[in-house]
C-alpha cells in the first residue's frame, strides 16, 4: 500500500465479547488489572491510543 493510501485507512481495534464479560463483574466492578494486561501494547501489537476507533 502506498503512503498516499495509508493515510486514508483508519486503524481500528475490536474486542471480543469475552473481553467485556471478564471486564465487568456486577459484584466487584471493573477488573482494572485484567484491562491493563489485555490492552498492553505488547499483547495487542500496537498502541490502542493510535487507533481511530476502539
Amino acid at each position: 500500500m502506498s503512503l498516499m493510501h495509508a493515510k486514508k485507512v483508519k486503524l481500528s481495534h475490536f474486542f471480543n465479547t469475552f473481553f467485556y464479560k471478564k471486564l465487568v463483574n456486577l459484584e466487584s466492578g471493573y477488573n482494572y488489572r485484567a484491562i491493563k494486561r489485555w490492552t498492553s501494547q505488547r499483547k495487542v501489537g500496537y498502541c490502542l491510543l493510535d487507533c481511530d476507533k476502539v
